[in-house]
């Protein structure tokens, strides 16, 4: 189902409490170009009345007829239209419509209470997963034409089916990797034909603030079937009469929000209070969460303010996550358009359009944010080793020039911390940024913390160097870049003496787990943690890295 199933129910709830029957039509195949894909329902009531729409108002007329005969004989019916010719005119319809249809036709009465739109509207209310296979054809006595067996949701399956479809159907309950959740499947010896579907949980945003500039979002969100939670610590703002189409107006204060409802069942949150001191308790509770999608309202300088207030650990636990200023570039500055760009920027990312989901080479490799480590107190070394002479360059400026030697249009930030004074020249002379790291004793996990504060909110991977590789060249590295961006969603890493590790490309729903690592073992144990979605890139450069004088010498010779 394609979460249209909120369009519906204000139809069926009026048609229960008056009594009425009516027909849910179902799309169950389509050919070539057509307005509604498989999945998608309308409901249609004894006067030709209905709501949702198939067809864009092409075939719903026609569909009305038919459901008068459903409605007549209680007798389940297949109604097919194929306006794919240019003989339209042919089918009796004038449609000027494209494309070809299937669509079920089933009644929906107190007799059988309602089934099978009662168990779907239950789930949907509760958030619960709804899958189900309706019988379309059978030439066994179990299940006749007409059932619906349920594979999550709703009442187990009748006693005798045939194996085959016992079997198919445990598969299905199962949940296997991989497994088609909408479609027509057929059965022989006996003859069974199914189509199944899963219907769409309905999407839930939290907005912090209820000023005027929320009331369009919670408007154009309720439209969409988002459930809406908005949230002020202001009397005069969280009232529910302000907005009647919210599910729940809450007068709470961010920091007190988790004793008032369940943070992880949000898909999505904004930020949108217009006070700089409850946006900033706010990012920091939000930041605790796993809550996908998190937007703030405001201008770049305003997240830059509020980022540095939070601190760099807090701060990088977004990764991603954070969408700053909130909203698509769609022009206009009244309430009504920021309000339509916020939610269609979070439409987008509901439904893999945004970031974080697989995307092409050019869109991957523009969103990656490049982080040089080069914080550490040279302990080891006994000086600054980042000012170490190789090939008459000091070591921070030869390897900070390697990675630069990547595509420009990738953000570099530098990871500074001991002798930070000494070495900040260095990286302002390149046109690097810097990330300063005040924890760097604590290890190199505090220095990707520090780097991963300073990533775009659009990041979509972290490459993580290191300023001691000195003999990794750009050509290593873009070799690491072309492999993950092949596939953006896997860890790419340097493969050198029989060991995986940096320079290494991280995708962003990891920065998160990047962020809350600790000590000196760094980004090593998320390689560890995922061994499946690595992929080593064979780099024998990898392995010279510079901890004593004495690796100096012998690196330096290999340069």
């Amino acid at each position: 189902m394609d979460g249209s199933l909120h369009q519906l129910l204000p139809m069926y709830e009026r048609a229960r409490a008056e009594q009425d029957p009516l027909v849910l039509a179902t799309v169950i195949a389509t050919r070539g170009s057509t307005y509604r894909k498989a999945g998608a329902q309308m409901l249609i009531g004894p006067g030709g009345q209905y709501e949702g729409m198939l067809s864009g108002g092409c075939l719903e007329g026609d569909l009305a007829a038919h459901a008068a005969s459903v409605l007549h004989t209680g007798t389940p019916k297949m109604v097919r239209y194929d306006n794919r010719g240019d003989d339209d005119l042919l089918w009796g319809l004038g449609a000027g419509c494209e494309g070809g249809m299937d669509v079920w036709l089933v009644r929906l009465d107190p007799a059988a209470n309602w089934e099978p739109f009662a168990t779907l509207s239950r789930c949907f209310e509760q958030r619960e997963r709804a899958t189900y296979a309706v019988v379309l054809d059978s030439a066994a006595p179990v299940p006749p034409v007409g059932t619906t067996l349920w594979i999550a949701g709703g009442p187990a399956p009748p006693a005798g089916l045939p194996g085959q479809l016992v079997t198919w159907l445990a598969a299905q309950a199962s949940g296997a990797p991989g497994a088609a959740t909408c479609g027509i499947v057929e059965f022989d010896s006996p003859r069974v034909r199914l189509f199944f579907d899963s219907m769409a949980v309905a999407s839930e945003l939290l907005l912090i603030g209820g000023g005027p500039d929320a009331l369009p979002v919670v408007e154009f969100g309720a439209a969409l079937g988002w459930r809406v939670t908005v949230a002020d610590h202001r009397p005069a703002y969280a009232d529910t009469g302000r907005f009647p189409r919210a599910r729940r107006v809450l007068l709470s204060a961010p920091a007190e929000l988790a004793q008032h409802v369940d943070l992880r069942r949000f898909d999505a949150a904004v930020v949108m209070s217009h006070h700089i001191a409850t946006d900033l308790v706010a990012l920091a509770t939000l930041a605790a969460t796993s809550i996908p999608y998190v937007g703030l309202l405001g201008p770049a300088s305003r997240r830059q303010r509020l980022l540095s207030d939070l601190g760099a650990a807090t701060a990088a636990k977004f990764g991603a996550r954070l969408h700053a200023p909130v909203g698509l570039e769609l022009g206009g500055r009244d309430p009504a358009s920021i309000a339509l760009a916020i939610v269609a920027e979070i439409q987008a990312h509901l439904h893999g359009k945004g970031h974080g989901q697989a995307l092409d080479r050019n869109t991957a490799a523009s969103n990656l944010h490049v982080m040089l480590l080069a914080a550490g107190s040279s302990s080891r070394f006994g000086s600054p080793k980042q000012l170490a002479d190789i090939a008459g360059r000091p070591m921070l400026a030869r390897t900070l020039d390697t990675v630069l030697q990547l595509e420009r249009r990738h953000p570099v930030t530098v990871v500074l911390g001991a002798d930070s004074e000494r070495l900040e020249p260095l990286v302002r002379n390149a046109s690097a940024h810097v990330a300063f790291n005040p924890d760097h004793a604590q290890g190199m996990a505090s220095s990707i913390r520090a780097g991963l504060a300073h990533a775009p909110f659009d990041a979509s991977g972290a490459l993580i160097a290191l300023a001691d590789q000195v003999a990794v060249t750009a050509g290593d590295l873009r070799q690491l870049v072309s492999r993950w961006e092949q596939q953006p969603d896997r860890i790419v890493a340097a493969l050198y003496d029989d060991t995986i590790g940096v320079p290494a490309i991280f995708p962003a729903d990891l920065f998160r787990e990047l962020a809350e690592l600790q000590g000196d073992r760094g980004a090593r144990v998320l390689l560890s943690r995922y061994p499946e979605r690595v992929i080593g890139v064979p780099m024998p450069s990898a392995a010279q890295d510079i901890d004593t004088p004495a690796d100096l010498s012998v690196s330096t010779l290999s340069v």
